[in-house]
Formats: C-alpha cells, sequence, structure tokens
C-alpha cells in the first residue's frame, strides 16, 4: 500500500485517473438499473476497485507493506476489511438478505488501497467533479420545474433524501473551489447557487446547517489569508441570502406539487440574523484587514471564524429547545414559529438515517463498532494534523470534517458515500514531514527549554504551520 523512497516518488501518482473516474463518470449514474439483483452503481464501483488493484499490483505501482509496518490505520481498515470479506462470503453461501449490503461495504472499503500512498491531490478534481455535479444538479433542476421529466436519470438521487448528503458534498467542493481557484469564478459561484437552491429544497434543516458551516470552517482549516477570507465571506453571504429568501422564490417559482414551502415570516427573522453577523463581520475586517494585502496572513479572522462557529452551534442549539418550548405553550405569541422550527428540525435530524443508524441497522452491534472506531479515527486524525503546511493536505481534512459532520444525521446512501470515501481515506493516508527542530529543542507553547523562552506566536508558526502554507508541490492552482 505505502510505499517510501525513491519508488514512492516514481509511483505515487498512478492512481489520480481512478479518484477522477470516481469523481467523475461514476458520479454521473444514478439510474435504478441492476444487474441479476446487483445495483449497477455498486457493481461499476466493485469493478472499477478490484481492476485498480489488479492492474496496480501487475504493474508493480503497489507494494503490500509488512503487518508490523503498518499505520494503526492501515491494520483497523484491514481487519474491517477481513471480516467484511468473509461476512459476505458466508451470506453468499446462505443466501442471507444482508448479502447486498456487504457487497457495497467491500466495495467502500477497497477504495483505501487503491488510493493508499499517494501525496499529490489531483489538480483536475474540483473542475471534473463540479462539471459532473452540474449536469446532475441541472438534471434535478428540470425535474422540480418540468413536471419531473429527467426522473429515470436521478432516479437514486430522490428516492429516501438521498441527494440531502450529495448535495452537501457538491456545495463544499464548489465552495472551496471558488476560495482557491483564481479561475472559474463565476463557474463554480454558480454550481455554489444552484446546489444550495436544491438543498433548500429538500428543505433538511440539519443538511442546510453543515453547508453554512463550510465557508466558516474554510479559514480555520486554512492559512487565514486576506483574499481567502474574503472569498470565504462570499461563499457564504450568497449562501445565506438564498435560502433567507427562499419564502419568496418558492412562492413566485411554479415547482412541482408545491413540494415546499417557506413561512415569510421565518425568511424576516433569518434576514435580520444575517444583518447582526453582517455588522459583526465588518467589525472584524475593518480592524484586522482592511490595510493588509491580498496575500497576507489575518490570524485574527480565524480566531473570529472560531467564535461565529461556536456561536452559530450554540444558537442552533439555544433555537432548538426555544422551539420545543414555546410549540408546547398555548397562548404563547411564538408558538406558530416554534410549531415550524420543531417540525422542521425534527423531520431532519434522525439517527436511523446516519451512518450508526443504517450500520447498525444492517450489520448490528459489529456494524456500529465499525463506525464508532472510524469516527474516532476521523477524529482523532483531524485534531492531530494542526502541523500540516501544505494547503492541499489541509482540503483533505477540511472535507473530512464535513464528511463527518453529515454522517450524523443525514442518510447515508451508495449515491454519495463513495466519493466521500474517496476524500476520507486520501486524508487518512496522508502524511507530512515534520518540521526540523534545532539546538535539538523541542519548541512548545510558552515552554522553557535550554533556558529559552519561546514566544507562543512564533511556537505556532514553526511547530503547527496554521498561518504558513509551504509551496503546493501537487498542485499550482492551490498555491
Amino acid at each position: 500500500m505505502r510505499r517510501t523512497g525513491h519508488r514512492q516518488g516514481q509511483d505515487r501518482e498512478r492512481s489520480e485517473l481512478y479518484i477522477l473516474f470516481l469523481a467523475g463518470i461514476y458520479n454521473l449514474i444514478f439510474v435504478d438499473v441492476s444487474v441479476d439483483g446487483m445495483p449497477l452503481r455498486t457493481l461499476i464501483l466493485l469493478v472499477a476497485d478490484f481492476l485498480c488493484i489488479a492492474v496496480y499490483i501487475c504493474k508493480r505501482e503497489m507494494e503490500l507493506p509488512r503487518w508490523t509496518a503498518c499505520s494503526t490505520s492501515e491494520r483497523a481498515l484491514a481487519v474491517v476489511l477481513g471480516i467484511t470479506a468473509v461476512a459476505v462470503a458466508f451470506w453468499a453461501l446462505s443466501e442471507s438478505d444482508h448479502f447486498w449490503a456487504g457487497v457495497d461495504a467491500v466495495a467502500l472499503l477497497l477504495v483505501y488501497p487503491c488510493i493508499s500512498g499517494r501525496k499529490k491531490f489531483p489538480q483536475d478534481i474540483f473542475c471534473v467533479y463540479s462539471a459532473s455535479s452540474g449536469v446532475v444538479c441541472v438534471l434535478i433542476t428540470l425535474y422540480y420545474f418540468a413536471g419531473g421529466i429527467c426522473e429515470p436519470f436521478i432516479a437514486l438521487l430522490i428516492r429516501d433524501d438521498a441527494v440531502v448528503s450529495w448535495l452537501v458534498l457538491g456545495i463544499t467542493v464548489n465552495m472551496t473551489a471558488y476560495c482557491f481557484q483564481e479561475r472559474g469564478q463565476v463557474w463554480y459561484g454558480g454550481n455554489v447557487l444552484l446546489a444550495s437552491f436544491l438543498l433548500a429544497v429538500q428543505k433538511n434543516v440539519f443538511g442546510m446547517a453543515v453547508a453554512a458551516l463550510v465557508p466558516l470552517m474554510i479559514p480555520i482549516f486554512c492559512r487565514p489569508s486576506k483574499a481567502l477570507v474574503g472569498r470565504a465571506a462570499q461563499a457564504g453571504l450568497m449562501y445565506a441570502f438564498l435560502i433567507c429568501n427562499m419564502s419568496l422564490i418558492t412562492g413566485n417559482v411554479p415547482l412541482i406539487k408545491g413540494i415546499v414551502t417557506y413561512d415569510l415570516e421565518i425568511s424576516v427573522y433569518m434576514e435580520l440574523m444575517l444583518a447582526v453577523m453582517g455588522i459583526w463581520f465588518l467589525e472584524y475586517w475593518d480592524r484586522y484587514a482592511r490595510d493588509a494585502d491580498g496575500d497576507a496572513t489575518v490570524p485574527e479572522m480565524r480566531i473570529w471564524c472560531r467564535k461565529a462557529v461556536t456561536a452559530f452551534l450554540t444558537a442552533s442549539a439555544g433555537l432548538f429547545a426555544a422551539a420545543e418550548l414555546f410549540a408546547a405553550v398555548e397562548d404563547s405569541a411564538w408558538q406558530r414559529t416554534a410549531r415550524i422550527l420543531a417540525d422542521d428540525i425534527g423531520e431532519s435530524i434522525s439517527w436511523g438515517a446516519g451512518l450508526f443508524g443504517q450500520m447498525g441497522r444492517r450489520f448490528g452491534i459489529w456494524g456500529i463498532a465499525a463506525a464508532c472506531m472510524l469516527f474516532y479515527a476521523g477524529i482523532t486524525r483531524i485534531c492531530n494534523a494542526r502541523q500540516w503546511r501544505v494547503k492541499a493536505h489541509k482540503l483533505y481534512r477540511l472535507i473530512t470534517a464535513v464528511c463527518l459532520l453529515q454522517a450524523l444525521f443525514l442518510p447515508q446512501t451508495m449515491v454519495s458515500l463513495p466519493v466521500y470515501a474517496v476524500f476520507f481515506f486520501l486524508f487518512m493516508q496522508t502524511q507530512e514531514e515534520r518540521i526540523q527542530r534545532t539546538d535539538s529543542c523541542r519548541v512548545e507553547h510558552g515552554i522553557r527549554c535550554k533556558g529559552i523562552q519561546i514566544d507562543a506566536a512564533e511556537a505556532d508558526q514553526q511547530e503547527k504551520g496554521e498561518n504558513a502554507d509551504e509551496a503546493d508541490y501537487s498542485d499550482p492552482m492551490l498555491q
């Protein structure tokens, strides 16, 4: 799987076509077709995985390491893959109903050895994924506006709210591309607006909340330069403005069968909250970033974004609690609004639809244990990866965080899981060389080493690299 030294440098880029395949062609196949009882998407993913592994092993572009040389995540995934393969074989012999679910799991786990060992972030993954998702978004839009004319092509997406997690991923990737790409701003911005509109049509409050956190998370996970923060603010404003005006849009747009309605009173409250957030942001912007150069690092904006995320989560929890409280009070002036909010939030949050619920329903206690292991590994890795200094690797970390957030309550299907799995495994197997230390001095926050007191801000700069990116050796467009 993982190779080191000169041979790794030669062979680490061989799986780029496979990743682009999952982000492009595979992302266009949502027809509800089965081949001898196996869903077409599962069959394509399984064949692609086995073909990719076979080709790489035959060409000696992949090398299985010794067990003692494997990392903890590699060992855990190898164990899970082995157990799942044995279980699938048993279910096939016993003609169990769990057989196809096991095939799905094997197909997802095989993504790991297909992409393991690479360090390059595919240069074209943003435009390929954006183009494919843009085509599908157009088909979904036609379905809603033209009376279901494109339903056969997107049958898997419109079933059981599967489109929600798929749209959250599309918004995340397009927002990230909008912030980092120097070209195609109109294209990526248009994709953000279209995907945001379709997500709002689904009216899944948790999905919309996860997407709203993305522009706030970008300056936290990546270097908060003035240009990056400005673009993230633009993307966040586009998204928030669209969501806040959905009551006007749905009132004047002929969606099929009145599929969704938004209350005008709640839209007004949302506009007021957006205005308050805007005043807060502009105050910080004028104070710290107004006179800075475009590429200058503005660490204070990262602090602001952390405060904004904390405020957003706290306000969301408080809003849900208040809605539950006032919805039960008969004579309250807030009863009508509270009931609408409580119903919308309650319908969007369901443990049974998330990864834990589905793994438990399909595989019992072993499925829940596997989901817990993946969450623990991902969260631990996110917390321990603050030293990363390459932008592409920080984007792995950002998308993985979104992956874990949406996996809690959003429906998890084979519609979106393969692409999420690609980014998750890319992040889990990525390694960075630690920063060289001089004078055998371990630099820590404010800790005296060999009689020298290291300033905390300087320690952050040297040890964690949060405010400075090295040249990205993989992708000129992300430098």
